[in-house]
Formats: C-alpha cells, structure tokens, sequence
C-alpha cells in the first residue's frame, strides 16, 4: 500500500472519527436541552439546542423540540414555524404526533377551531389513545358549544390518564356552561384541591358562586386571583361584576375601568348576550366608560371590536331620548363572541346564557399542555417510539 492510500486513509478516519464525535455532542446537547424543557427552563431548551443547530446537527425531532420551548414560551407564531418544519424534516419520526398536538395548541389559542381540531385528529391518528390529545378536543369542542363532545373527549381521556387534570377542569366547565352549579363546584375544588395554584380554575370557581348568588365567596376567589395574576383582566372583571350587583357603583366602574387597561379585548368579547353594553345603555352618566372601551379597543388594536362599539355609542345617542349619549363619545364593550359572562339577572336565574370563564390574557390557555417531552433521549427513533414520556 502506497503512501497515498495510507494517507487517503488516515484522513477517512479522522473525518469518521470527527463525524462521530460530533454525533454524540450533538445528541448530548440535545438530550441537555431535552432536561432544560423538562424543568421548566424553555429558554435554556432553545439555546441548547441552537447550539446543536450551529454544530451542523438538525431533525425533526430538534425541530419539535425547539417549537414546543417557543409554544411555552408564548410565541405561537415561531412556534408554529419550528413544528411545521420539524415535521418537514421528520415526516415519519416517533414524534410527529407530539407536533400535531403543538399545533392544535396553537390554533386552539388563536381561536382557529377548525384547524386545531384536525391537528389534534392526526396526533390521535399517529398515537392512538393519547389522552393530552383528547382533552384539545374537549376544549375545542367545548369552544364551539359542542358539550355532549367535549364531555365525550374529556371522560375518554381520564379514562385513559384518570389524574389528567386538564381533562378533569374541562369536565368542571362543561358542568358550568349547563348551570350545573353544583356539578361545576364538585369538579373545580376537586382540582384545586390537586393544585391550589391553578389561578383558571379558582376564577372559573369564582364565576360559579357569582351565578349561585354567592358574591361574597364570588368576591374572595377573585381577590385572590387578582394577587396571584396581576396582568388578567377575568378577576378584575369579576370584582366588577360583584360590586355592581352589591351595589357599589363607583367600585364597579372603576373595576370596570381596570379589567379594561389590562385587556379591553377580553372584556368585550367576555359575554355574548352583551350584559355590559345593556348596562351601560342604561347608565347615561357611565357614558365616558362606554367610550373608554372604543378607545382602549382601537389603542389595543382590536379594531373591528372598537367599530362594532362606536356604531353602537352612535345608535344609542340616537335612539331614546330618555339614554341620550354623547355624540361625540366611543365606546364600551363589544359584539358576539363565543364565551361566556356576566349575564343578565334573568340568565343566572334561568340558567339559558352561555358562559364560559375565557383564558387569561397571558400565555396560558384553557388546557394548557403539560411540560412534558416524549422523545427524552437521543434515540426516540427506535420502533418502540419515544424512549419515554416523562408526563405529569
């Protein structure tokens, strides 16, 4: 063998030497990555594995990953690139599943009911009997009223995972849109008393004491969500809705006032029979709040809600001469939405509104997904799937 051949050869080695040692950083960057996700640390997860990126190392598997630590995160938008290039990349990788159920999450917080129900379809076509996947259906099915199937998803998936606690909230608050009172404050202090910390499930409790005539309790429970979640209007807005059926008309307006600063949006889409704008409409001299929800909609760049309450502003000082308003004003609270509260008196009584306790004006959603990474080791590629699935 000629010195050529040798030479040809050692450098054969060195490169397959070098391939593979890049191949087990690559994979223990991934699996440290993998450890960050898993504690909770998502911006530790994308910098390792940004790191993994910059070595040369890329998959689907990575790609999933690094979507769901931006899904975490609350940037759906990344989030949704990184899942949808990672099942680019890995079309048939064990974890495609685990994708789609990101994906659904997605579209289930941006309101795209339709396509989040597919995603969480094709995650429960590729794992059959998933139950994270199942409970998304619940939620989409309860988004859209559908309560017979959104009980349906949530019992198939304590079935398969009893201590799902997502699926057991969800069974709370379809107790809650049927004004099963009773049902829905079995259910909701079933989980707290599983996680006291669960702010959603406490205001959803808060809600039900407010339909029961409860306002004191009502008025604790959002109180206590208001510390927990300084940055969500739902409690503020419930502690409005408290003062004003107790009387407490000053309170009121102002707690009004603030659940607005903090998301006029939510409060204006918060209750679909439109109980505000009928309150307002009653209340000539609350008629600088009404305009203040225009304002605060077209500042926070909802603008079809903000034109929906100026033409309203416009037809009320229009109509009847005994609730005249200002002309000149724009308005509060806003059209149709698909959720939920403060109904009228009567809806409490009869029990007929849709409510629905909406999420927070944070990251968070209804059911928000576990941290929970299936593909934990270096190899999830193996016929038997995922290495494991830590849960929760």
């Amino acid at each position: 063998m000629g010195c050529r051949q040798l030479l040809v050869l050692l450098v054969l080695g060195l490169l397959s030497i070098g391939t593979g040692c890049a191949a087990i950083a690559a994979g223990t960057g991934f699996d440290r990555a993998v450890e960050a996700f898993e504690r909770g640390d998502y911006r530790g997860a994308i910098e390792r594995l940004d790191e993994v990126r910059r070595r040369g190392a890329d998959s689907g598997r990575l790609r999933i990953l690094l979507g769901w630590s931006y899904l975490k995160l609350g940037d759906l938008a990344r989030a949704r690139v990184e899942l949808e290039e990672g099942l680019r990349l890995g079309p048939r990788d064990p974890n495609a599943y685990y994708a789609h159920e990101g994906l659904g999450w997605i579209a289930y917080r941006r309101g795209e009911h339709d396509r989040a129900l597919a995603s969480f379809t094709e995650a429960l076509r590729l794992q059959p009997g998933y139950h994270h996947a199942m409970t998304g259906l619940g939620w989409v099915y309860l988004a859209r009223r559908n309560l017979s199937g959104a009980e349906a998803s949530f019992r198939a998936a304590l079935e398969r995972a009893p201590g799902d606690r997502d699926a057991r909230r969800g069974l709370g608050f379809v107790a809650y849109h049927r004004g099963d009172w009773a049902g829905a404050l079995e259910r909701f202090q079933a989980v707290l008393r599983d996680d006291p910390a669960d702010t959603l499930t406490r205001s959803a409790l808060g809600w039900t004491h407010y339909y029961r005539g409860d306002y004191d309790t009502a008025r604790r429970l959002f109180q206590d969500v208001a510390r927990r979640e300084p940055s969500w209007a739902d409690p503020v807005l419930g502690l409005a809705w408290v003062a004003e059926r107790q009387g407490r008309r000053a309170e009121a307006k102002a707690g009004f006032r603030e659940a607005l600063a903090k998301s006029a949006p939510y409060v204006a889409t918060a209750d679909p029979t439109a109980s505000l704008r009928a309150l307002l409409r009653e209340r000539p001299d609350w008629a600088d709040l009404w305009r203040d929800l225009g304002w605060a909609l077209y500042h926070q760049r909802a603008f079809a809600l903000a034109e929906t309450e100026f033409r309203a502003i416009r037809t009320a000082s229009a109509g009847s001469a005994t609730r005249s308003m200002p002309s000149s004003g724009t308005g509060r609270r806003s059209p149709r939405s698909s959720r939920r509260w403060p109904a009228a008196r009567r809806c409490r009584r009869s029990g007929s509104a849709w409510r629905s306790p909406a999420r927070p004006a944070s990251t968070r959603s209804p059911a928000t997904p576990p941290p929970r990474w299936p593909g934990a080791t270096s190899t999830p590629e193996r016929s038997g799937g995922p290495a494991r699935c830590s849960g929760r």
